[in-house]
């Protein structure tokens, strides 16, 4: 009976470290800008998008990245955009907002268009390139030195599952997310409790 509530006890541990270490914060505020994705300089042909509006992207592809109407910056303010996977960052520094020339976003103002292009090799981050696994998720932010770092938002699913947009490797398979980690987790404390029940 004791190796069954150590057993328990053990797989209650696990499942409680993995779901801690499975959440990530962020400090970004949600922003007014919308991020768009392209295949191409031009800004002409989208990414394509799984059923959620998340970008499909694969390491080494070369995308084009956009961010339409910004709010949080003015015509001729300069701003960073940064994209983001777990710990690896690629910078794009002191960019000029303007009212974008081409894209979805043409007439609104952003960042990214066919004038002033963002461009992307997927998986190449300031500290080397990484191969990103599929099912992972790699989000946009803009900033500006000391003023406050936003995420963009995704304009054709406001809100499913969030309003965070963000772009997706493109084999999808099932993670062990939080939701997966919290479900096992209770699974697991039904199975302890129905082990170690002794009725009255």
């Amino acid at each position: 009976m004791k190796d069954k509530k150590l057993i328990s006890l053990s797989l209650i541990l696990v499942l409680i470290f993995l779901s801690v270490y499975s959440i990530k914060p962020t400090s970004a505020k949600i922003g007014s800008g919308r991020l768009y994705v392209y295949m191409d300089p031009d800004y002409t042909t989208l990414v394509p998008k799984d059923d959620n509006g998340h970008y499909m992207v694969f390491t080494g592809q070369t995308v084009y990245i956009q961010i339409a109407n910004i709010t949080e910056f003015e015509v001729g303010n300069l701003t960073h955009v940064k994209v983001c996977w777990e710990d690896h960052t690629k910078w794009f520094i002191n960019l000029t907002v303007k009212i974008l020339t081409s894209g979805i976003g043409a007439g609104e103002v952003g960042v990214g268009d066919k004038d002033d292009p963002i461009e992307w090799v997927v998986g190449e981050f300031e500290d080397g390139t990484c191969n990103i696994p599929d099912c992972e998720t790699i989000t946009v932010h803009y900033t500006y030195q000391k003023r406050p770092e936003y995420i963009t938002i995704n304009d054709e699913f406001p809100t499913y599952p969030s309003i965070v947009a963000h772009m997706h490797s493109v084999i999808p398979e099932v993670p062990l997310g939080t939701l997966t980690v919290l479900i096992l987790m209770f699974g697991a404390l039904k199975v302890y409790l129905r082990l170690n029940y002794r009725p009255a």
